[in-house]
């Protein structure tokens, strides 16, 4: 399991040296993504940081903290806070490079609109409490069990 700042160093890292400049929203986004299918997929997190349903979507409260600098801009160089990482396994790899090919090309609001959809767990957690309580976690089961639909459609 990783830091969910790790995770984002290694998206950061690839927009970076493909010089395709991601937002903050994209990052957080992809980092949720990558995390639902490590769920579905080998049935342990990827991140070890609780999932919180926000206004604008699920979100990584530490990670929020680190980019919330660059407001809607894109990153161009990692933030000296993100210059260390922990480096990721080769199946994780695989995992958070095919949600950055699936992903990355798409406007961090168009990502964040996926969130948004009816039956999502954002949506449930939003609905059910969310609305009430900016800090309502979105439990690592909800996520599990949402990807692992996902996955049995595709």
């Amino acid at each position: 399991m990783y830091s969910v700042l790790d995770i984002a160093i290694y998206f950061l890292n690839r927009s970076i040296d493909e010089k395709k400049y991601l937002t903050p929203i994209q990052v957080m986004k992809l980092c949720y993504f990558a995390h639902g299918y490590k769920l579905a997929i080998d049935n342990q997190p990827l991140v070890d940081e609780v999932v919180q349903a926000w206004k604008y979507g699920p979100v990584f409260k530490d990670l929020y903290q680190v980019l919330k600098i660059y407001g809607n801009r894109r990153i161009t160089k990692l933030p000296d806070v993100l210059s260390y990482g922990e480096e990721i396994d080769a199946d994780d790899s695989e995992i958070l490079d095919a949600v950055y090919e699936s992903l990355s090309d798409m406007d961090g609001m168009d990502i964040s609109d996926l969130t948004h959809e009816e039956g999502t767990p954002w949506s449930v957690v939003w609905e059910s409490e969310g609305k009430n309580s900016r800090y309502a976690l979105i439990e690592n089961s909800l996520i599990k069990s949402y990807f692992e639909k996902v996955l049995g459609e595709s």
